[in-house]
């Protein structure tokens, strides 16, 4: 089962960078990018480097989100 990090609210790209980073990541933000359907709304992405398989990176970089919200 997948688990809503806070259903109400939206998590920047700056939060998932930082989150990223402390996961021992590295990337960027690309903050003129927006969802094709949305276009007129550029919320941006973010390019994080990995070497593993996607999974591991979204499930570690999800958790240190959690804890990060908690504090």
């Amino acid at each position: 089962p997948t688990r809503s990090l806070d259903a109400g609210n939206r998590t920047t790209c700056e939060e998932i960078l930082a989150a990223a980073k402390t996961c021992g990541f590295s990337g960027d933000i690309d903050a003129d990018s927006a969802f094709p359907g949305e276009w007129h709304k550029a919320r941006g992405r973010v390019h994080v480097a990995r070497t593993g398989a996607k999974a591991e990176l979204l499930k570690k970089v999800s958790a240190e989100l959690r804890r990060m919200r908690q504090k």
